[in-house]
């Protein structure tokens, strides 16, 4: 399925809370505990910037793919387009 969130930037964290709807402290955390995984390996830094085409992985809540950026919004945040599977 497809998810379209905004972010205010491109930090991992931000964007796999979104995409998982779970509050980022939470997320931060996981990733941090080695839970998470960017593009099939562990990454324990919560503020790395993502780019279109990575694959995030929560164990036991399936993955998300960062698809597109669809523009900024008025409020100069990123619009993304996820998808869920």
């Amino acid at each position: 399925s497809v998810i379209r969130i905004s972010v205010a930037s491109m930090r991992f964290d931000k964007i796999a809370a979104a995409g998982f709807q779970v509050s980022r402290t939470d997320m931060a955390e996981w990733i941090r505990a080695g839970q998470v995984q960017l593009n099939w390996r562990i990454d324990d830094r919560p503020d790395r910037l993502l780019a279109i085409g990575d694959v995030i992985s929560l164990r036991g809540h399936g993955r998300i793919r960062l698809v597109a950026e669809q523009g900024k919004s008025r409020k100069d945040r990123h619009i993304l387009e996820l998808e869920k599977y």
